[in-house]
């Protein structure tokens, strides 16, 4: 008599990481959601570097460096543009940034969507603009 093996087919890359005894149905939705929150996540993180480590004689849109003077930034060049383009846009506020970013990428990771994203970005802007 002949064995009865059975194929199992993983439905999703996370299936193929995890194993084929994670059953996991997932969409294209879910995974464009997973990219989109850890790209906010890397900007949330990219923003937490810039601003702790803004200083004022670092290169920005309105300054050039002072000769000898490096980039101190931790987030290097982009950080300390992004940081001063923050800083002088919206002051102490922009930190409220961080916030912003933070909760949309847990929440695309929770892989709950929020029900009107662009209104939490634009709450977030005026509660930026208007501190």
């Amino acid at each position: 008599m002949g064995a009865n093996y059975t194929i199992i087919r993983p439905q999703s890359y996370y299936s193929l990481l995890l194993g084929s005894m994670i059953n996991v149905n997932l969409t294209r939705k879910k995974i464009l959601l997973d990219l989109v929150g850890l790209a906010m996540l890397a900007l949330c993180v990219l923003t937490v570097l810039a601003l702790f480590s803004y200083q004022s004689g670092d290169p920005s849109f309105n300054s050039r460096p002072m000769s000898g003077h490096g980039i101190n930034n931790w987030a290097g060049p982009f950080g300390s543009y992004w940081s001063d383009l923050l800083i002088q846009s919206f002051g102490l506020a922009s930190f409220a940034m961080i916030g912003v970013l933070g909760a949309m990428a847990i929440c695309l990771f929770l892989a709950k969507a929020p029900h009107r994203p662009i209104l939490l970005l634009v709450g977030g802007f005026l509660l930026m603009s208007g501190s």
